[in-house]
């Protein structure tokens, strides 16, 4: 079945060790911890969101990058 998108919303926030980004330490500069919100006016039962949001997960480049870093990453999902 398609799904409607109409609209997408995408803010992330992230906290680093300032002292890796300056070089100050020698500590990774890479993300300590990051917030990814999604907002999203999106046609779609309850049923498919788990698989939707998976996908979506699964072939995001950024996501896959800082996942891969170590960093947790949370992701909130909103559907409107």
């Amino acid at each position: 079945a398609d799904l409607l998108l109409t609209d997408v919303e995408i803010n992330c926030k992230g906290t680093v060790d300032h002292r890796g980004l300056f070089g100050t330490a020698d500590v990774t500069p890479h993300f300590q911890e990051v917030w990814v919100d999604i907002s999203l006016k999106l046609v779609i039962s309850e049923d498919q969101r788990q698989s939707f949001e998976q996908t979506c997960l699964n072939r995001c480049p950024v996501y896959n990058l800082i996942k891969d870093s170590g960093a947790p990453i949370k992701v909130n999902w909103n559907y409107q």
